[in-house]
């Protein structure tokens, strides 16, 4: 995709994202902005515009290209499954309740009805991203430079300025990156990466709960600071729940890779 990306000026993008990034963060501005509904992250933004400069407009149209009509059952495997394997969990062992939380029907109903409106504010930043992602193509190393790149785009979001270290939220982003990186070079489609990544932080967040306002506002509606999650569960429990989740759905994505990799040294064998 990329004309000629060069490592330093990669790394140079990367640190001046990082640098705004933090700034703003520890002035206490937005890292994101919403624009006639569309969520844009400053991260993605920035990486888009790097993409914009350092590449051919012919190669990204490239990836508009493949519909994935006969494949979108994949998704409901990636995102239903983990969940129901986590609910089915908390339910045998009684670790899990209805919750009763504020605003249940004007967010939290209301956010399984609009869900297709949030996801189509939320797929221009999603395509941004993954084109960012598929900026180096490398046939061995593909999946170390896509986790590198997601984890180093978001790096200052998770460093301390004014609170303490979370580190249950650091794991959720490392598995993010992960998950994101499992997803590129399972399927290299733009649509499945964008509604995959939506779906699995929507119904994580909506079950769970999150008290990340930028989450919120981002994936959500943008007039509330948090959530409590349909559900509730036992505090020893509740830190590592997401956590879990995005764990189980890594897992599925590397059984994913293992069998679409023994298919294809099947197919060069034959």
């Amino acid at each position: 995709m990329s004309k000629n990306i060069k490592l330093f000026q990669l790394i140079t993008g990367l640190l001046i994202t990082n640098i705004a990034g933090f700034f703003l963060r520890f002035f206490e501005f937005d890292t994101y902005f919403i624009l006639i509904g569309f969520r844009f992250h400053i991260s993605i933004l920035l990486s888009f515009l790097f993409i914009l400069y350092k590449s051919d407009v012919g190669s990204i149209k490239d990836f508009f290209v493949d519909l994935p009509y006969k494949r979108y059952s994949v998704i409901i495997v990636i995102v239903a499954l983990p969940i129901a394997a986590i609910y089915l969990f908390l339910l045998v062992s009684g670790k899990i309740s209805i919750a009763d939380p504020d605003y249940f029907y004007e967010f939290g109903l209301s956010s399984i009805v609009d869900y297709p409106i949030y996801l189509i504010w939320n797929l221009p930043q999603l395509f941004m991203f993954f084109l960012f992602l598929n900026i180096i193509k490398s046939e061995k190393h593909q999946f170390i430079i896509v986790t590198l790149l997601s984890v180093l785009l978001f790096t200052f979001e998770f460093v301390p300025i004014h609170e303490e270290i979370n580190y249950m939220v650091i794991a959720g982003m490392l598995l993010s990156s992960l998950i994101a990186a499992l997803l590129v070079i399972n399927f290299k489609n733009i649509y499945l990466f964008s509604i995959s990544i939506f779906s699995i932080l929507w119904i994580s967040i909506l079950s769970f709960g999150s008290s990340s306002k930028k989450l919120i506002n981002i994936l959500f509606a943008s007039q509330y600071e948090g959530w409590e999650g349909f559900f509730a569960v036992s505090k020893e429990l509740s830190a590592y729940i997401i956590p879990a989740y995005f764990g189980i759905v890594l897992i599925i994505l590397f059984l994913f890779h293992y069998f679409m990799q023994r298919q294809n040294d099947k197919s060069v064998s034959q």
